[in-house]
């Protein structure tokens, strides 16, 4: 694979600040370094550094060799910023993807061999191949940028490549494995070591073969990182005519960019939004469309029709490429928008529950527009990690959202930030039903589409620890019951939580597809993940996706919303 990358490290606060004093007045080095309470080895070269840029010249003070800012050096300095001036390189990139846990190293880190040389080991030795839930590597974006390009290096493309499969070759005795990285690789070794303990006793020689499940070795667990952000109530986009109107809106005041992610895809809903892209593109604006995946297995074949239909149509053909509908399905349930706001280069990014290309906006749904970088820029690097995962091949895509990610850390923050928010993925979202459990004071509320047997030991008994132990309010909302868990089976679900003091109510008006975990006035979780029948394991796993947020009254004015609708007080 080759990358296209600027090359050069960028100049320092440091180095601003030392072409600031040789512009004012010519230093000795010596004389600058105690100034600035720094080593002179430091100040030395920095000041290489400045002179090899055309900034910095040698004059001479008291008969002594020191160095002064030129009329260059001047105009750079008066700037916010040192102008940059990298080398564009296209230079070929070597990498190893661990289909175990996803991991990627640097080709040096892993002495990996073919798979015949393994088959002429095994002929030899005692040996035990792991064999992994999917021979399709989960390609992350963001991971690879970071770990494969060097300090000095800005990612600019890709040009994708395919896979080739090889193998890592380790020892493993009393407990000890040798062959490697010696960084934190906890997940693989746990999986090598497993592996070890299932081998065979020695003199069998037929082949051992360890399967893993999917997810059981993820190694990043830690907790969702916590941004604090600036945050307005309106940004909470509630009940199905609400998402409508932020859709379009969305279309009239893109001018570049705007990225779908719809759980699937149905012909006459696209169709009833086309006027409104075809406008947006006729601005310029490019449209990229994803799909995922569906509890009902149905809708994936549906889907798949659907976008064989539109890829045909006359109208969508017209809007000359700038369209984009992706046939492939990124196996996620997530529903994510993102788009430019139209001005000062900001861009917004929404997170909830509502299917943009199947929802007829009748139905209640829950989501929120988050506009800080801090953010935004998170739910930008999901989207790139999305958009390589359906076959673990580097897109043109993934580089356009990557250099996007990159272009928003530029943007000003603006004020302090006045509430928090966390990304929550996958199996993360059981660590915010135990914090509502545990820092709960009032009341928590729950609402999800469906109702399954999962929740009962996802949701329902850490509610009931909760009620028992502080007496609050519980309040589950679903609007009907999975496929796994019929009719019957579901209302002896509700008696036996009410018993406990958890109420569990089915609602059909307004039609509920919202999935909201809150608690108190203060802490929402916004998501797709249905609270009352999922069960994710994997805790980095893109196939769910929600957003945390913790501000003054933002569940309150959800909750409020809710009850709103439900009394039937507004339309939703």
């Amino acid at each position: 694979m080759y990358v296209l990358v600027d090359k050069g490290r960028p100049w320092s606060v440091v180095e601003h600040l030392l072409l600031e004093a040789l512009s004012r007045k010519e230093w000795k080095a010596a004389e600058l370094a105690l100034a600035a309470g720094m080593p002179r080895r430091v100040v030395v070269e920095a000041i290489i550094r400045l002179m090899r840029a055309g900034w910095v010249e040698i004059s001479r003070l008291e008969g002594a060799v020191s160095f002064k800012a030129n009329a260059y050096g001047l105009a750079a300095a008066s700037e916010s910023n040192l102008p940059s001036t990298p080398r564009r390189v296209r230079r070929p990139i070597a990498y190893v993807v661990d289909l175990i846990v996803g991991d990627i190293y640097r080709s040096r880190e892993l002495s990996v061999i073919s798979e015949s040389l393994v088959r002429d080991k095994s002929a030899k030795e005692r040996l035990v191949w792991i064999s992994p839930h999917s021979n399709s590597p989960k390609f992350d974006p963001v991971q690879f940028i970071s770990r494969l390009l060097d300090e000095d290096e800005k990612f600019v493309d890709a040009e994708p490549s395919g896979f080739s499969r090889k193998y890592l070759l380790v020892t493993v005795r009393d407990g000890v494995i040798a062959g490697l990285p010696t960084r934190n690789l906890a997940g693989l070794r746990t999986a090598i070591i497993d592996a070890a303990q299932s081998a065979a006793p020695e003199g069998k020689t037929e082949p051992q073969i360890f399967s893993i499940p999917e997810a059981s070795y993820q190694t990043n667990e830690e907790t969702p990182v916590r941004r604090e952000i600036l945050f307005n109530l309106s940004d909470l986009i509630l009940d199905g005519a609400a998402h409508e109107h932020f859709l379009r809106s969305t279309f009239k005041r893109a001018a570049t960019q705007v990225f779908i992610h719809s759980t699937f895809i149905d012909e006459q809903r696209f169709l009833a939004l086309l006027p409104d892209m075809a406008a947006a593109v006729k601005r310029g604006v490019r449209i990229h469309v994803f799909w995922g995946q569906n509890e009902d297995r149905k809708f994936i074949g549906s889907t798949q029709l659907a976008i064989a239909k539109l890829r045909k149509n006359s109208d969508v053909i017209g809007l000359d490429g700038r369209l984009t509908i992706y046939p492939f399905s990124t196996s996620s349930h997530a529903k994510l928008l993102v788009a430019d706001s139209g001005k000062d280069r900001g861009y917004v990014a929404v997170v909830g529950s509502c299917n943009w290309f199947t929802s007829d906006f009748k139905s209640y749904e829950a989501s929120v527009a988050l506009r800080d970088p801090r953010v935004v820029r998170a739910v930008i690097e999901y989207l790139a990690k999305l958009s390589c995962t359906h076959n673990g091949v580097w897109s043109d895509l993934a580089s356009e959202l990557v250099n996007l990610s990159d272009s928003l850390s530029d943007l000003p923050y603006g004020s302090p930030g006045n509430a928090f928010a966390s990304i929550v993925l996958g199996a993360h979202h059981e660590r915010f039903v135990l914090r509502a459990r545990d820092e709960a004071k009032r009341r928590v509320f729950v609402a999800s589409h469906r109702l399954g047997a999962a929740s009962i030991s996802s949701v329902i008994a850490p509610a009931i620890a909760a009620v028992k132990d502080r007496k609050i309010n519980v309040d589950l909302f679903y609007n009907r019951s999975a496929g796994a868990i019929h009719s019957g089976a579901a209302e002896a679900l509700v008696e036996s939580a009410a018993l406990s003091g958890v109420s569990v109510k089915p609602i059909q008006s307004p039609r509920l597809h919202a999935k909201v975990l809150a608690w108190d006035d203060d802490s929402v979780v916004i998501t797709s993940l249905n609270w009352l029948s999922g069960d994710p394991v994997d805790m980095q796993s893109t196939k769910e996706i929600g957003v945390w947020i913790e501000g003054k009254n933002v569940a309150k004015a959800l909750i409020d919303n809710f009850v709103a609708a439900k009394s039937g007080v507004q339309d939703g």
